[in-house]
């Protein structure tokens, strides 16, 4: 099989398949909103990060100190590309790197107080770039909106079954 063909029947054997054409459509619409809004999100806001760079420093920020292996795994990339990026971030003083108190061999990183301020700016401007666009809508509609978004989270944290 082809590069391209067992990247598809990777995908397909890893989410398995929709039976009802019904949430196959939805499936497609929620997917066209998100890569949308992702896109849009990324030309309106300013940014100076890279998407794995700013995932590192959320997961840091989520997670508490890492190791660059299991931050590597996290997204995934090989492990030399992840100490590139670490490297990166630790150059600008978003992370610092300190010995693992579990293993003295091993190197923890964990995210300095410049990488939750850049953290916090890069969460607000997005929120409030996302309240401009969505500033004009009814109360009944910001409602409507409101309960849709837990609805489809609370679906989104389920976990995934094993086919």
């Amino acid at each position: 099989m082809g590069g391209l063909q067992a990247l598809c029947a990777r995908y397909a054997r890893a989410v398995g398949s929709s039976e009802n054409p019904a949430d196959l459509e939805l499936g497609r619409e929620l997917e066209r909103l998100i890569g949308w809004a992702w896109w849009r999100l990324g030309r309106e806001i300013p940014n100076d990060l890279s998407r794995t760079g700013a995932s590192v420093l959320k997961t840091l920020h989520e997670e508490g100190p890492q190791r660059v292996t299991a931050l590597a795994a996290g997204e995934p990339v090989a492990q030399p590309t992840m100490s590139a990026i670490v490297q990166r971030l630790e150059r600008r003083g978003l992370v610092s790197r300190g010995s693992d108190p579990r293993d003295g061999r091993a190197n923890l990183v964990q995210i300095t107080a410049s990488g939750e301020q850049v953290m916090r700016a890069r969460v607000q401007a997005r929120a409030q770039w996302l309240a401009q666009q969505l500033s004009g809508l009814s109360e009944q509609q910001r409602q409507t909106v409101l309960e849709a978004l837990a609805l489809i989270g609370s679906r989104l944290e389920e976990p995934i079954a094993d086919g």
